[in-house]
């Protein structure tokens, strides 16, 4: 018996396609996701996909000189990578010092080791100006007891504005972590426990997507209007679902957080309130750990 082909997702009319490697990157024998150490680099003015352009969709990867998949299951993991686009502010931490989005720009895209696709639904897009610089930031970990080589690979689906005129959607990103932290990151207790942040809405519109962010412990990253009552979304945290996800050591490790995607999944009014939690459940403390929800709001004309 074999399994149906996964459905094939429907682009836009005149979509293009171009994928980016970074690297090589060298990650140090026995770092990991319970220590607190990890390989963290950042780089300044990287290759971008286009300009004057709609991005649809971002796929990170990672990946072995060979073009093979670097993951848990041979010892490397992306324990996290963000893109920024210097010249926007982020609308929840660009006047905040001293979070680095004030120096990096605009947070727009991220995932953890899990890879998530950030697709946009058709008709919509992430606007790239002609006159643009994107940072990014890469955190890796490793379960080998040697050193590992690897590199990040995206993969890029977007529309030329010359070709079609998309509704634009603006990132926001929601974090547990407060602005003033360097890396976004705070400590977990051993046992279960929540921790949450409150957004008062500066950003009001139609929101198309939403997708969590989680590491190793994580149940569940969740966003909710306080003002209304409403659970926006529950970004549910899975372990193990393929056989590459779980580590050299048996562990389980993270495969994938739930999205939630429509349009719209909701609309925010300004001056509401959007509380953000982040549930983990772990037998050991961690020190650090990430809960955070980027949502793409469509952009008021």
């Amino acid at each position: 018996m074999t399994s149906a082909p996964a459905p094939v997702r429907a682009k836009n009319p005149g979509t293009l396609t171009r994928t980016i490697r970074h690297g090589p990157y060298e990650v140090p024998a026995a770092v990991g996701d319970k220590d607190g150490r990890s390989r963290n680099i950042i780089e300044l003015g990287i290759e971008t996909p286009c300009g004057d352009c709609y991005i649809t969709s971002i796929k990170p990867d990672m990946l072995y000189a060979d073009g093979s998949v670097a993951n848990v299951d041979t010892g490397p993991g992306l324990h996290h990578f963000l893109l920024t686009n210097q010249f926007r502010s982020d609308p929840v931490c660009g006047r905040s010092l001293p979070n680095p989005s004030v120096f990096l720009g605009e947070r727009f895209a991220a995932a953890g080791n899990e890879r998530t696709e950030i697709a946009m639904p058709l008709g919509y897009g992430y606007y790239n100006d002609g006159l643009h610089r994107w940072n990014m930031a890469s955190d890796f970990m490793n379960h080998a007891e040697e050193p590992k080589t690897v590199y990040v690979e995206i993969t890029y689906e977007y529309v030329p504005d010359d070709v079609a005129e998309l509704k634009r959607l603006r990132p926001v990103w929601l974090d547990v972590a407060p602005c003033g932290s360097v890396r976004d990151i705070y400590e977990v207790p051993a046992g279960g426990s929540t921790e949450t942040w409150d957004w008062e809405v500066d950003v009001p519109g139609r929101v198309i997507g939403l997708g969590g962010h989680s590491h190793m412990g994580g149940v569940n990253v969740k966003a909710t209007n306080v003002s209304t009552g409403e659970v926006i979304c529950d970004s549910v945290v899975r372990y193990g679902e393929t056989p590459r996800y779980i580590n050299i050591h048996g562990e389980e490790e993270v495969s994938s957080l739930k999205r939630c995607i429509g349009t719209p999944v909701t609309t925010l009014e300004r001056g509401q309130t959007v509380r953000v939690e982040s549930t983990y459940e772990t037998d050991e403390a961690i020190p650090d750990a990430m809960g955070i929800m980027v949502a793409y709001i469509e952009e008021e004309e």
